[in-house]
């Protein structure tokens, strides 16, 4: 993701900063709406956009830095999901994974030796009906955060534009209302 702004870097973060939401104040908001939180460093920034009053790990976050340029300055970054969610995500579905592998191992083994009947092959396909469980709560998830990803997109383009900008749809009493 790479937007460019007339501003300066300085001016842009100014920005971003007056339009952040604070983290308490977003989830327990009783007016509703989407809220972005998140952090803006000298040169980098980290932003969530989320939902007033709904809890969810799959909530678009953009990563990213501003730099400056000969114009002004540009925002070059990465859209997706938290660094924890992709941790916590492929974790568990590993975790499940190896563990029906050692069951159908272990059911193998018993067959094998004429020990294991259908219930022991059975048992096998519960770490699969977690993972199912898993990717259908995912789903959900993120269908549910897809209006939080333009949301965000959007956000933090209104964010880099000025008034002498030439950005159509831009409206300079977006300014002041800053």
């Amino acid at each position: 993701m790479e937007l460019a702004s007339p501003a300066s870097v300085d001016d842009v973060r100014k920005r971003i900063k007056a339009g952040l939401t604070s983290s308490f104040r977003a989830a327990y908001s009783n007016r509703g709406g989407q809220h972005v939180i998140g952090r803006v460093g000298r040169r980098r920034l980290s932003l969530t956009a989320i939902t007033a009053g709904v809890r969810n790990s799959w909530c678009p976050s953009v990563r990213g830095r501003l730099e400056p340029t000969a114009t002004g300055s540009r925002f070059v970054g990465r859209l997706g999901w938290s660094i924890f969610t992709l941790v916590f995500s492929a974790t568990w579905l590993g975790l499940a994974f190896c563990l029906f592998l050692a069951l159908l191992g272990h059911a193998i083994v018993l067959a094998s030796n004429g020990d294991a009947g259908a219930p022991v092959f059975l048992v096998c396909l519960a770490p699969l009906g977690g993972m199912v469980l898993f990717f259908g709560l995912s789903s959900w998830g993120i269908h549910v955060a897809r209006k939080d990803e333009v949301y965000l997109r959007s956000w933090l383009e209104e964010r880099l534009r000025t008034a002498g900008s030439g950005i159509r749809g831009y409206q300079p009493w977006q300014d002041r209302a800053m």
